[in-house]
């Protein structure tokens, strides 16, 4: 004790003072605290462009966000992660500093650069309206974070004649602010150079800074670039000599619509057209086109412009006669006014689509080149909803499938057949096929079918038709639907059920399955003869006695005989099982009990003086044994077979072994026989023990 109490003391010593140093030393580090960090997204666009500013401020409270150090936005932080949007203001293009200060001055600092903006936007009507030749029109100019107090070149803009080009005049310049920013607006042709006009048809561009910029507008000859019938047309062209005759011509495609001989009064040409009637909608490849002859020197550019009248989007709803749309069906409008006939077949939902012009139509539908429609009538009308009608003589067929007892069948194919002769273009005779199946409900439905036909309907399963001779359906009516029914034949199934030994089962239960549609069947064997109330198809037929199945096999009853006869062997029925039990060196035990388990039933024997146990009328399959002993009331072996046929089962029990016509627990016989052994071993010592002590004596006494 003496001597450790002093080692503990300077130990003690030697902790406190390293523990006081590393406390000095950490008392002389600056305090670690969170640092403001800021990130910005986007970090370059237009002045306007929407910021996100992303931060995470060390302190909590008031922070402002400044930019190039003027405050633009502020806000309060309850959290250190904070999120603002902000609008770059107005400023020069170049970079600039966007700077977060948080509650207590903390600051972080990003860059977001300015790119110019540049528009030269020149106003012009709104289509179809357009400007004509002679006309002036404003341009808009727009520079925004551009260089600051900078003067840039000046815009140009380039006639239809390439070589003809005008600039801004000497005294209107575009000069921007402080801010990088100019903004206003110049009219073309007054605010450019000498001789700048809008004399030529076609697109004018503009170019600034020798550079297209992007941007052009059109000068025509007409007021529009698109009529309706009954609208006026306002022709004007410039810079023709006065007293000129000239030829206004008109064409759709190659066709001359329309020419007048005008006469120059005052270098300008001025004349109204009025759309008539009877011309024909614009298309893919026809336009129309107004050009003014001969060409005048001074513009050596031919006035010529092309202009559409494109009609009014109308909509035809091609229906059966139950309401429901068809499509395929081929309509045929007639244009009363031009005399003009436009075709287009029903999409799905049965809609066709026309861009028709004002004025009275009929209209005929063909369906399979078969007429279904004719003096239907109507009227396109400027700016309405045009959405019309068409009920057709097209009917539905509903085709039931069912059995005799109402039961109707799903996944049955139906094809309708009719034949028909076209009356749309050269007449021709034609068979229509159709296929469908039968839903959930057994029920098909063909929701277009020519009316007045003869059709066949054929209904099968598996490749077969079961309908024949009754599959007729003659001078199809006009209604909305017609329903037809499909009679599901029946098939009855006689049924001889044999065991393993060809015998007659006396009682089983039988239960079918129709593969396909499935239809189910029930009937109770008796003394192996049963009857199934079946119908058409492919069953799955199974045996069961008890809850045991003893088999199951697939019958084809598709053909046409109304009954079947069949026979089904249940081989697991009827064997002679014989369990013969052994003991450990393979002899026999007698006057053992057997229970053999077969699904729910079981039965018990006892093994004769050979050992066996007999079962004379076993049902096979998965079989379970349990032997049990002479006076034991638990089993000392249980096991399971697989059993298809007659045989005998030999069950080892280890445990016992019979001597002299008793049972010997194995393990007491071991136990037996090694003290026997071990007895045996000592009297052998014991003798030998015996007499080798003898021989020593005789020895002594010999000396």
């Amino acid at each position: 004790m003496k001597t450790t109490a002093p080692n503990k003391i300077k130990s003690t010593l030697l902790f406190v003072i390293l523990l006081s140093s590393i406390m000095f030393t950490f008392s002389l580090l600056p305090l670690a605290k969170a640092e403001t960090k800021v990130s910005i997204n986007p970090t370059s666009g237009y002045v306007g462009t929407n910021v996100t500013l992303t931060a995470n401020v060390s302190n909590l409270g008031t922070y402002r966000i400044l930019f190039d150090g003027n405050e633009i936005s502020s806000g309060e932080a309850t959290e250190n992660n904070i999120t603002i949007n902000f609008i770059i203001p107005h400023a020069p293009q170049g970079a600039h500093n966007i700077t977060l200060i948080d509650a207590m001055g903390e600051n972080d600092t990003k860059t977001f650069t300015i790119v110019t903006f540049q528009s030269f936007k020149p106003q012009v009507p709104e289509p179809p309206a357009q400007l004509q030749e002679g006309a002036n029109l404003i341009i808009n100019v727009n520079i925004t974070g551009g260089l600051a107090n900078y003067t840039y070149p000046k815009i140009k803009v380039q006639t239809p004649r390439e070589a003809l080009n005008y600039t801004l005049r000497n005294d209107i310049n575009i000069t921007t602010d402080a801010f990088g920013d100019c903004l206003f607006n110049v009219t073309y042709p007054d605010d450019f150079v000498e001789g700048a006009n809008t004399n030529f048809t076609g697109y004018y561009k503009i170019f600034f800074n020798e550079t297209f910029a992007g941007e052009q507008f059109f000068i025509g000859i007409t007021n529009a670039s698109s009529y309706h019938r009954g609208d006026v047309v306002n022709i004007k062209a410039v810079n023709y000599p006065i007293s000129e005759n000239v030829t206004i011509t008109i064409k759709f495609g190659n066709e001359t619509v329309h020419t007048e001989n005008y006469t120059v009064t005052d270098g300008t040409i001025n004349y109204d057209w009025t759309i008539t009637n009877n011309l024909l909608v614009s298309n893919s490849t026809h336009t129309y086109n107004v050009t003014i002859t001969p060409v005048p020197t001074a513009k050596n550019l031919t006035d010529t412009q092309i202009f559409n009248i494109p009609g009014f989007n109308t909509t035809v709803y091609t229906l059966n006669l139950a309401g429901k749309g068809v499509s395929d069906v081929l309509l045929k409008v007639h244009d009363v006014s031009a005399n003009a006939n436009y075709t287009s077949r029903s999409g799905s939902g049965g809609y066709v689509n026309f861009m028709l012009e004002i004025g009275n139509y009929t209209a005929e539908a063909y369906f399979k080149d078969v007429k279904v429609g004719e003096g239907f009538s109507f009227s396109v009308v400027r700016e309405a909803l045009l959405n019309f009608s068409f009920t057709c003589n097209i009917t539905g067929l509903n085709i039931i499938v069912a059995n005799e007892l109402g039961v109707r069948i799903p996944q049955v194919n139906v094809t309708l057949v009719y034949n028909y002769t076209t009356n749309y273009g050269t007449p021709e005779n034609r068979t229509a096929t159709e296929y469908n199946q039968t839903d959930i409900n057994g029920l098909v439905v063909f929701p277009a079918v020519l009316t007045n036909v003869t059709c066949v309907v054929n209904a099968s399963l598996y490749g077969v038709v079961f309908n024949v001779g009754n599959n007729t359906i003659y001078d199809l009516p006009a209604a909305e639907y017609v329903n037809v029914t499909v009679l599901y034949p029946t098939r009855k199934l006689n049924i001889q059920v044999l065991d393993a030994n060809n015998q007659p089962i006396p009682s089983a239960t039988l239960k079918a399955q129709e593969l396909t549609v499935g239809l189910f069947a029930e009937g109770e064997a008796v003394n192996g003869n049963a009857t199934l109330n079946c119908t058409f198809g492919r069953y799955s037929v199974k045996v069961f006695f008890c809850d045991m199945l003893l088999n199951e096999t697939v019958f084809d009853l598709t053909s046409s005989d109304a009954e079947f006869n069949v026979t089904l062997k249940c081989q697991l029925y009827g064997l002679n099982i014989a369990v013969r039990v052994v003991d450990y060196f393979g002899q026999p035990i007698s006057s053992a009990n057997v229970i053999l388990h077969s699904g729910s039933l079981q039965d018990t024997k006892q093994t004769d003086s050979s050992g066996t146990a007999t079962f004379p009328s076993a049902i096979g399959g998965e079989i379970q044994i349990e032997v049990y002993m002479p006076g034991h009331s638990e089993p000392c072996v249980t096991k399971t077979f697989n059993v298809g046929e007659s045989t005998v089962l030999t069950i080892k029990v280890d445990r016992y072994a019979v001597l002299a016509g008793f049972l010997v627990e194995t393990g007491t016989l071991a136990t037996a026989i090694v003290v026997a052994i071990t007895a045996i071993l000592i009297i052998i010592l014991e003798v030998y023990r015996r007499r080798r002590l003898k021989r020593q004596e005789v020895k002594e006494e010999q000396k």
